[in-house]
């Protein structure tokens, strides 16, 4: 952000940056998270025991089932979406006005790249998450202390998680200067 873009300590109060960002990520994720939740909640009582090949029909699964699949169909379309625009975030978090739109036209002939980008840093950052979740879990439940184990591994997958996060911020800031040219104090050539 630049040191003059700071004013007192970040994140101590609520400003219009905070909710201009909160805006943004609600237009660029919102209905990849409705999509999920839907999906959720269509999916959840299903029993796996009831996919095997010789059980029954049960036509309740097979409703739910038969509505899970174009919500999952959806979510993943809209979240592919939503990581080929999600490198505005940036821009919002520096002041710069920006939108999915915005991100969609500097991002022509880039997209499977951002896509691409985005999914490898976000995976591992998931993959990370778990190994930072059970690997203190399993060694220290090793020694008989369970509860100990579980806030010992909650804890080191909070903190690999925040990492992770940092990561991600940080190649949608990268890509987000890259594709716009844009530089602390230097206006931007914004296109539509």
């Amino acid at each position: 952000m630049g040191p003059r873009s700071v004013v007192g300590l970040p994140g101590l109060a609520w400003t219009v940056r905070e909710t201009a960002f909160l805006v943004h990520l609600l237009k660029v994720g919102g209905i990849t998270f409705l999509l999920i939740a839907a999906f959720m909640v269509a999916v959840d009582p299903i029993d796996p025991a009831m996919l095997a090949s010789d059980a029954p029909v049960d036509p309740d699964l097979a409703r739910r089932e038969a509505l899970a699949a174009p919500l999952g169909a959806g979510f993943v379309v809209s979240a592919l979406l939503a990581l080929r625009v999600s490198f505005g975030l940036a821009a919002t978090a520096v002041d710069v006005p920006f939108d999915p739109r915005r991100s969609w036209a500097h991002s022509r002939g880039q997209g499977w790249t951002i896509v691409g980008i985005l999914f490898v840093v976000f995976f591992a950052n998931g993959i990370a998450t778990l190994i930072g979740v059970f690997l203190p879990y399993r060694l220290i439940s090793a020694l008989g202390a369970e509860l100990a184990a579980r806030v010992a591994g909650w804890t080191s997958g909070i903190l690999v998680s925040y990492a992770g996060t940092a990561i991600a911020a940080t190649a949608q800031a990268i890509i987000f200067r890259r594709l716009t040219g844009w530089r602390e104090g230097a206006p931007l050539a914004i296109t539509s």
